[in-house]
């Protein structure tokens, strides 16, 4: 009823008829209705952007794009490397990492949906005329469809990116770091435990990995100046490119059970050398775990990552009185940054 009204209100005042639909979203989204809304749109989701992308092509005029297809071409890719180079340089003006920059533009370089609503204004159409609005229309509905392919390059030269400049920390660290400590940890997932184990690595000049694969905390922790990549471990394709044969620790602070289970075997077999460390909430995951061959850890100090930090530099073969130094100062920190707050 909210979309037909606005819908048909819009229509009146001469305006497009998705303009309204498109303004009645914008309204429910900012209710505390929007989580039911959208759960009883979900099984109409896919059809009613079948329809929506139907009707985009119905509003392809084949006359012009046989007749101006260099002129559509053009204006397609100066769009898209335009909104790349901005959003990139916009990126980076708020402090988001070079690789984060990177994804990011490539993955919002496509032409906006919204922009076919702008288009279907009568005064906006007779403004730009038949042949120009078809132009802009064909490019945007090119640069929408190449979206998945951007965005996979994005994320391909992101990638390629973080293993040039991990190269280039290997090498200029490869004189810090022992024989015995010349082996990688690899970190997947830095939320608190997984920075905390971080900091503890670098405090002792061992070089270590990162992955993260929840993106909110994938650029958190690329702000706060961690070098992690995006990426899930679980996928072993990834696993084969980063080179996992190399380390000898990895540190799992938020454990999935049923893929644990089934990735054992495998990982036995390819890594037989890896040893597999994971952060759990209570002693019964850490019965289940353990099963699997994994060390679980179970977070009883503050702050939280301690305890799997103290394992892993002992795993590391750090002296114990360094272990138990580096731990004071941390809980030191940590209970002067509490009275501060409070």
């Amino acid at each position: 009823m909210i979309v037909l009204a606005t819908a048909g209100a819009t229509g009146e005042m001469e305006l497009s008829l998705t303009l309204g639909a498109f303004l009645a979203g914008m309204i429910i989204a900012e209710t505390p209705y929007r989580h039911i809304i959208q759960t009883e749109v979900k099984p109409f989701r896919g059809l009613l952007l079948s329809f929506f992308f139907i009707t985009v092509g119905m509003s392809l005029n084949t006359h012009i794009l046989l007749a101006q297809w260099y002129w559509i071409l053009a204006v397609a890719a100066g769009m898209v490397m335009v909104k790349i180079a901005l959003i990139f340089l916009a990126a980076r003006i708020f402090k988001f990492p070079v690789s984060t920059s990177i994804q990011l533009a490539f993955i919002l370089a496509q032409g906006s949906e919204f922009a076919f609503v702008v288009l279907a204004v009568p005064a906006v159409g007779l403004a730009l005329g038949n042949e120009y609005s078809a132009i802009i229309v064909a490019a945007i509905a090119i640069s929408l469809a190449l979206t998945p392919f951007l965005a996979n390059f994005g994320h391909y030269l992101a990638r390629h990116r973080e293993d040039f400049a991990w190269h280039e920390a290997e090498e200029g660290a490869s004189n810090l770091q022992s024989k015995d400590n010349a082996d990688e940890v690899v970190i997947f997932g830095m939320d608190e435990v997984g920075c905390t184990v971080a900091d503890s690595l670098e405090a002792h000049n061992i070089h270590y990995k990162a992955f993260e694969r929840d993106h909110d905390r994938f650029v958190e922790a690329r702000t706060e100046g961690y070098p992690v990549a995006f990426g899930d471990l679980s996928d072993l394709r990834l696993a084969d490119t980063v080179n996992m044969s190399r380390a000898k620790v990895i540190v799992i602070t938020q454990g999935r059970y049923e893929i644990s289970r089934e990735l054992s075997p495998i990982v036995k077999q390819r890594y037989p050398n890896l040893r597999r460390f994971i952060s759990v909430k209570n002693q019964e995951e850490s019965v289940k775990y353990s099963k699997l061959g994994m060390v679980a850890v179970e977070p009883i100090s503050q702050p939280a990552g301690i305890d799997m930090a103290a394992v892993i530099l002992k795993e590391q073969g750090i002296d114990s009185e360094k272990i138990s130094q580096w731990i004071t100062r941390q809980q030191q920190q940590y209970l002067q940054g509490a009275e501060t707050y409070v």
